[in-house]
């Protein structure tokens, strides 16, 4: 959210170091808000022009090896069949910039390399 990245990332360098999770971690437990309320008011009080963090990998994505669309948000991959449009699996814990995946055709290992994920050729 736009809250977040004003409140987390206080230097603009579209990362977030230890120092600045805990001091807005710090910052909710003071607040004595719930979670929810307290994203809400922070993203309330974002300057509009504040863009939001993204995390490395997320996005939408084209297979290079069979055209499969591949959506990624937060740790969830989801991949779609590029003749059916079926999803025809779902992993819960993609992280760039590598992550093994338990997809329906075997454990994978995925690599993002900034622009796109692929699988990593097996032995």
């Amino acid at each position: 959210s736009r809250g977040l990245a004003h409140c987390i990332d206080r230097n603009h360098d579209n990362d977030v170091s230890r120092a600045e999770w805990y001091k807005l971690y710090n910052k909710w437990k003071n607040s004595g808000l719930v979670m929810d309320a307290f994203l809400e008011k922070i993203a309330m009080d974002a300057p509009k022009e504040q863009k939001p963090v993204v995390r490395a990998g997320n996005g939408q994505f084209i297979s290079s090896g069979n055209g499969d669309r591949m959506t990624v948000k937060g740790t969830v991959m989801q991949i779609f069949n590029c003749n059916s449009g079926d999803c025809v699996a779902t992993v819960v814990n993609a992280m760039a910039p590598t992550f093994q995946g338990a997809f329906p055709w075997g454990q994978i290992t995925m690599v993002f390399d900034g622009t796109n994920w692929a699988e990593v050729p097996g032995p």
